[in-house]
């Protein structure tokens, strides 16, 4: 009878790891974004992800993923905000120097810190409104208003 039990514990052992090693991990790739009780850019939001954050996915509807974050907290997010990693920089021990996330994301847009230092000499531009932009926060009761004024999405439009 032990022997049985063992045998079914291992079984299970072995289906979880299984399970884990099948699992797509996902890493957020903008600044923050919410993760959603319902994939719906006006849900309710369950978590405030950050840039980096890493993420199982669990399922997919449409242009949204399910996900859980590492503290366990199960929601949905757009799937513009994360990406799956193809790969992992570390520091070399001979080089003495790693690559930052702020970097990679910067690389994988073509610029560079090199890059965006002479950009900014050369190009003379105001980023006020850019700014005064990003400062803007809008509710889901908000966002589900303008939706349903325009009849946009689901409330009578298209996508």
């Amino acid at each position: 009878m032990p022997k049985k039990i063992l045998g079914i514990v291992m079984a299970f052992l072995l289906l979880a790891v299984g399970l884990l090693l099948a699992a797509e991990n996902l890493k957020v790739t903008v600044k923050s974004t919410k993760l959603r009780k319902s994939p719906k850019f006006y849900s309710p939001s369950v978590a405030t992800l950050k840039f980096g954050d890493s993420l199982q996915k669990l399922g997919e509807q449409g242009d949204w993923i399910q996900a859980m974050t590492t503290a366990g907290v199960q929601g949905w997010t757009h799937s513009s905000a994360v990406t799956e990693p193809k790969f992992s920089l570390t520091a070399r021990t001979t080089a003495g120097t790693g690559t930052t996330a702020d970097e990679v994301a910067l690389a994988g847009k073509g610029f560079n810190e090199q890059v965006e230092k002479e950009y900014r000499k050369t190009a003379k531009l105001d980023y006020t409104w850019v700014d005064r932009m990003v400062k803007i926060k809008i509710t889901g009761t908000e966002m589900e208003g303008f939706l349903k004024q325009g009849k946009l999405g689901e409330f009578g439009g298209g996508k």
